[in-house]
């Protein structure tokens, strides 16, 4: 036989002796069904907030190529093609955000979902302790976080008071206001974003010692004199009062406080006569008392002190809602919309799951996770599509 008709014919991968009388090949491409893709060793468990690795088996026949892709920037592929048996290494970077994300890697069609866990809220602040001098003053703290990260701020010395930024989401700035000293050097607590932040105040400056007074006449036991009243309260905001003084014609008198905060007029006098008295307002929360001396009687003038601060407002609530949406207004990232009777609004931070932001529309079903602070609308961290939303 001659060697042409030796040759042989694959066809659709059988072996054909041509005929003697011409001689042909023909190759068949592998079908649709022969090269099914199946994706082995699957992710089962979702990676952690800082990532990692792990890799796809890919079962094929030897002669089908095959390609992969992922649907997220935060997965990268090797290699994303190849033929026949083999295996895509892929690697899961680190989540920056406080919320749980998903993405899916697909190769010839066939589609694997990889999940992370959020990234875990932490709370730093740009220093945890101020000194600040006897006269107070103001005090600003940074707080560093995360977006969508919620923190809080509350004082626990009547002192300090909360100026600004009671609460925050993400980064922020704390404003303290601090009362003026009047005592011994103190030290106080702000709790922000869960951790502590010490104010130590100077004591106040010592009072040099007044002069000593001009002592008043002694006046002789027949002068006698008497006051209309021996003491009077005054409330926090201060007052005036009249003193009426009865002594015998001739008898010479005088009056003097023991504090400065109490300023005298008539402060001497020969025979009855007046002496007024004018209170300053206390603004200490301690309730004070001092001597005015008037014609050799004492006479006693207590105050009260001042209202302490109101304690700071609650930190907002976590708060989820679900429902159709309704009363939809703004341009993405900044919506306002409606979930029953609950308003809701969103931006830069709300992380649209399974759903973008200029897909909501009216009559929508979605699940809404945010912060609510009194008398607020609430604040969505996340909104993300129900289902079984028709």
């Amino acid at each position: 036989m001659s060697s042409r008709f030796a040759a042989l014919a694959l066809v659709a991968g059988a072996v054909v002796f041509p005929s003697c009388s011409s001689t042909s090949t023909s190759v068949t491409a592998p079908t649709v069904a022969k090269c099914d893709v199946t994706l082995g060793n699957q992710p089962t468990s979702m990676f952690p907030a800082t990532g990692g690795s792990g890799s796809l088996s890919v079962a094929t026949t030897r002669d089908c190529s095959w390609s992969a892709t992922a649907d997220t920037s935060w997965i990268a592929l090797s290699p994303a093609s190849g033929q026949g048996e083999g295996s895509v290494a892929f690697t899961v970077a680190a989540n920056p955000a406080p919320a749980a994300r998903s993405a899916g890697i697909t190769v010839s069609g066939e589609r694997v979902t990889v999940s992370q866990a959020a990234a875990p809220c932490h709370f730093d602040l740009n220093r945890t302790r101020d000194g600040i001098d006897a006269a107070g003053g103001q005090l600003s703290v940074g707080v560093t976080t995360l977006n969508g990260c919620a923190w809080s701020a509350s004082s626990a010395a009547s002192w300090i008071a909360i100026r600004s930024g009671q609460s925050g989401n993400g980064n922020g700035t704390v404003v303290l206001s601090v009362a003026g000293n009047t005592g011994a050097q103190r030290s106080g607590t702000v709790t922000i974003a869960g951790q502590p932040y010490v104010v130590t105040q100077d004591a106040a400056a010592a009072t040099p010692a007044p002069p000593s007074p001009t002592p008043p006449p002694t006046l002789p036991p027949s002068c006698s004199p008497s006051l209309s009243a021996s003491a009077q309260s005054f409330a926090a905001a201060g007052g005036a009062t009249t003193v009426n003084v009865s002594v015998q014609s001739g008898c010479a008198w005088s009056a003097s406080s023991s504090a400065e905060w109490i300023a005298v007029s008539g402060s001497s006098g020969s025979g009855d006569g007046q002496v007024r008295l004018s209170v300053a307002t206390n603004t200490n929360v301690a309730t004070r008392t001092a001597i005015v001396t008037i014609a050799g009687l004492p006479f006693t003038v207590t105050q009260e002190g001042a209202a302490p601060p109101p304690p700071p407002p609650p930190p907002p609530q976590t708060v989820q809602v679900s429902g159709s949406i309704s009363s939809l207004s703004g341009h993405c990232p900044s919506l306002s919309f409606s979930i029953g009777r609950k308003a809701i609004v969103t931006d830069v931070s709300t992380d649209f799951r399974g759903i973008s932001c200029g897909e909501l529309k009216n009559k929508v079903k979605v699940t809404v996770n945010g912060f609510e602070a009194s008398g607020a609308p609430l604040h969505a961290v996340s909104v993300e599509r129900q289902t079984n939303d028709d």
